[in-house]
């Protein structure tokens, strides 16, 4: 793909209807994650929840 296609295809969602679309969101225990982290060959070096309750995973190749 050229960078003047890529470019064009970048914006597609410009062109998507007004309306708001909702789908089913993932959740995913942080302790699960931490344990599959050495499965995907990644160091989990931080988990932890930021001001708001989000859970914030720092995972890092070795």
């Amino acid at each position: 793909m050229t960078r003047a296609a890529a470019d064009t295809s970048a914006h597609h969602y410009d062109r998507l209807p007004a309306e708001r679309y909702s789908y089913p969101k993932l959740r995913l225990a942080s302790s699960w994650l931490v344990v599959q982290c050495p499965t995907a060959v990644l160091e989990a070096r931080h988990d932890a929840a930021d001001s708001t309750g989000m859970r914030v995973l720092h995972a890092v190749k070795p």
